[in-house]
């Protein structure tokens, strides 16, 4: 089917984001993309999750599609090209977030034997239905596709292991304009178990199309306990060409990615992505062979919590990635200046007036979340299990808050950005931040 989609079915996939944030709890915004000179790379916001998890909860899904004798399915068979079972209907999203919710789960949390429980399984998937019903009578679809002001678009797909390539694995499938699916070109893919992903765009500064998308998805190393791999994909989409850099290293005392430049491995000759996504190689070493199951989805595990220094304080914290305990080497989550959080305020409190922290400002109150900026002037590390206090004052539920309206915000100036592609041979003294930033309008073109 075309890919060509008008402007208010991308505005699905932002709707999407805010229910799925409200549910996961929190997430990272950028600011919009500056398309003057010199060319910025901002954050794709492209939430996938595409797991065994994520997998069996789009069965369940089209059970019930089946039961209720729909002809409407998740799970799509040759699809996105022949040979490939898929899906990219973010309706499964929106359902592990409602289970997580009625579990009182993170989502990168749930297991299969969450699935097992019919009846919270059955709650979720009813709330999910009915939302993304709503969403495709009001947008068209409910899908995760991004596309620029060119018309060309990026969909992001969740494919099952075939007999050519492994899986489930998180895969990203570029349409240059006014062509269907069976002509894409595979542009980058979650292909470690476990691993973290970020996906990165910059815009021509002409055409203010897509200029370069980077992907970077970082794992542990299955052949060596404390070791970790990061595969960068960079694909220009002026020259067609996809450079692939597989890098080992490790994490340092503040769980940022350390490479070995002795183990660094860069394609030899760039060359026109691939259309069979069983063809992702590096150096003819195929590597669509390694079985994704991207375990962290909607990264990062932030959370919000009351502190012991008093019960009116709103506290952040890193939890552990992947359910691994405080203290192990989890995956750390970097928060630019001028990035912001939306937390969900904890159970029984609501927000009472700003909190006394000088590097955060609080931007926007609902009755159950907040969203707040970072002003910090560096970069933020938060290694597993570390916090940030003094964020906010909080009031229980029912009494009367020392402020109700955040301090008006005057608007900041954006950051910088980066002005050139990552460099995937140098070495980058912090791990990408695994968390997409919700869709602007000014992305758009």
């Amino acid at each position: 089917m075309p890919h060509d989609l008008p402007p208010p079915r991308r505005r699905a996939i932002v709707v999407l984001l805010a229910a799925v944030v409200m549910l996961a709890g929190l997430t990272v915004v950028t600011g919009p993309v500056a398309h003057a000179a010199p060319v910025k790379f901002t954050k794709l916001n492209l939430p996938g999750i595409c797991n065994a998890v994520s997998w069996r909860m789009a069965e369940l899904i089209d059970a019930k599609f089946k039961a209720d004798k729909s002809d409407d399915r998740i799970i799509l068979v040759n699809q996105p090209k022949d040979g490939e079972t898929g899906f990219n209907d973010a309706g499964v999203a929106y359902a592990l977030g409602q289970l997580a919710q009625l579990l009182g789960k993170k989502v990168e949390e749930l297991t299969l034997d969450d699935l097992a429980g019919k009846e919270k399984v059955a709650q979720a998937i009813e709330k999910a239905l009915a939302y993304r019903a709503e969403q495709e009578k009001k947008h068209g679809h409910f899908s995760l596709v991004h596309e620029d002001n060119q018309k060309s678009a990026v969909m992001l797909w969740c494919l099952k292991k075939t007999a050519t390539h492994g899986g489930p694995d998180l895969a990203l499938l570029f349409l240059p304009p006014k062509t269907e699916e069976a002509d894409g070109v595979w542009i980058g893919a979650c292909v470690l178990t476990g691993g973290v992903n970020e996906i990165q765009v910059s815009y021509d500064a002409q055409t203010k199309g897509y200029g370069t998308f980077v992907w970077y998805n970082m794992g542990p190393d299955p052949a060596k306990q404390g070791q970790y791999i990061r595969y960068t994909y960079q694909y220009d989409v002026s020259t067609r060409k996809l450079t692939i850099t597989k890098e080992i290293g490790t994490l340092d005392e503040n769980k940022a990615f350390k490479p070995d430049p002795t183990k660094t491995e860069v394609e030899k000759n760039p060359a026109a992505a691939p259309k069979d996504f069983k063809d992702l190689k590096l150096n003819g070493v195929q590597i669509s062979l390694l079985d994704g199951g991207c375990g962290c989805p909607l990264q990062p595990t932030l959370t919000t919590a009351v502190t012991s220094a008093g019960p009116d304080v709103l506290t952040l914290v890193h939890g552990p990635s992947c359910g691994g305990a405080c203290g192990a080497p989890g995956m750390p989550v970097i928060l630019q200046p001028h990035d912001s959080i939306v937390a969900e305020l904890p159970r029984g409190m609501a927000y009472g007036g700003p909190g006394v922290n000088p590097d955060w400002t609080i931007d926007q109150v609902s009755t159950d979340a907040i969203l707040i900026r970072y002003d910090g002037a560096e970069p933020l590390s938060l290694g597993a299990c570390s916090t940030i206090g003094d964020l906010a004052v909080l009031t229980p539920v029912g009494t009367t808050p020392t402020s109700t309206n955040p301090p008006v915000s005057t608007g900041t100036t954006e950051p910088p950005g980066t002005t050139e592609p990552p460099n995937p041979t140098g070495s980058p003294t912090s791990v990408p931040v695994p968390v997409p930033a919700p869709i602007r309008s000014s992305t758009l073109g």
